[in-house]
């Protein structure tokens, strides 16, 4: 950020309130024991697809909401019931 606080970066009182709150945070590399082990896509999709049906009641609109096909929609919503 000292960098940026140059001419067209950060203004000065800006950088001094920022500087006060400095968050370390380790990077994900060094975080990789958190993360689940075996988490695919197809489980990130399965939830908000639940939500999607439950709200509108039709797997062509999951799908139009998603950018899926109403095939594809309707399997994650049938994985997300069976859990």
């Amino acid at each position: 950020m000292h960098a940026r606080r140059r001419p067209q970066g950060f203004r000065d009182d800006f950088f001094y309130r920022l500087r006060s709150d400095v968050i370390e945070m380790p990077t994900l590399r060094q975080r990789i024991a958190e993360a689940p082990s075996k988490l695919s896509a197809a489980q990130l999709l399965e939830q908000p697809c639940a939500l999607l049906y439950r709200r509108y009641g039709t797997y062509a609109e999951v799908a139009k909401r998603t950018g899926l096909d109403p095939r594809t929609s309707r399997k994650y919503v049938e994985r997300a019931k069976t859990g």
